[in-house]
């Protein structure tokens, strides 16, 4: 038995792998408030999928899972229906960027997993759950996916290629 223990505790040492914790990517905010966001609650916040406390990237949506307790600006319980709220939208901010890898834009999860794996995607768990795969983008001309893309590489690049677009208004929580 001693030749085992000792066997497997050099396997053990011999094994360990430097893994340090990266910076999460700097990707544009406001971008993401009004592109991203409205994306992710209408693609991909439903309880079965990402909105859930149970799935790994779970995410928060107007009449989705929310904060428990969240309050408004004057400090009213928000319900399900209420905005979201800004202490939600940085939590989806911040598990999104999870998913981006700043080295390799286009190899990031946050555009390879709702890609359908025809279209070059990765395997995701929805397109077994759901008829005709609707929460999977299906191809990359998808306008949703491509709003992902557009983040995950920096933003909204204008047609004309003079810097960035506007992206649409949309009432973004303050507080």
């Amino acid at each position: 038995m001693k030749p085992f223990a000792i066997l497997l505790c050099g396997c053990l040492f011999a094994c360990t792998v430097e893994n340090p914790d990266r910076p999460l990517p700097e990707l544009d905010r406001t971008y993401f408030d009004r592109a991203v966001q409205p994306v992710f609650a209408r693609r991909c916040a439903f309880s079965d999928c990402h909105g859930t406390p149970r799935r790994f990237f779970s995410i928060y949506a107007r009449g989705r899972y929310r904060l428990p307790n969240a309050l408004d600006v004057d400090g009213e319980p928000i319900g399900i229906m209420g905005d979201i709220t800004r202490r939600e939208l940085d939590l989806n901010y911040e598990r999104a960027l999870g998913f981006v890898d700043p080295n390799e834009p286009g190899k990031s999860q946050i555009v390879l997993k709702p890609l359908a794996e025809e279209a070059g995607g990765l395997y995701h768990r929805a397109s077994e759950l759901y008829a005709y795969d609707l929460d999977v983008f299906l191809d990359p001309s998808d306008e949703d996916y491509a709003v992902l893309v557009r983040w995950v590489f920096g933003g909204a690049p204008c047609e004309d290629g003079g810097g960035r677009c506007e992206v649409p208004e949309r009432d973004v929580p303050t507080e």
